[in-house]
């Protein structure tokens, strides 16, 4: 599980790594509640980065299973 998270309210991230596997937080500095409307750069890159890590894993398990 991948979180793109404000510090407005912050997250008990080792609560989170104790329950969740493969947990990973990342924080976006100086926005509210709409990172992605208010840091849209910053949020897309961040996404972007999550969703090749997570497409890398799954490449990496179909790979495995043949």
């Amino acid at each position: 599980m991948i979180s793109i998270n404000s510090r407005l309210w912050p997250t008990n991230a080792n609560a989170n790594q104790k329950l969740i596997r493969n947990y990973h937080i990342t924080y976006i500095e100086g926005v509210g509640h709409f990172p992605m409307l208010e840091k849209p750069a910053e949020f897309n890159s961040i996404l972007n980065q999550a969703i090749e890590t997570i497409n890398s894993a799954q490449d990496n398990k179909l790979t495995m299973a043949f």
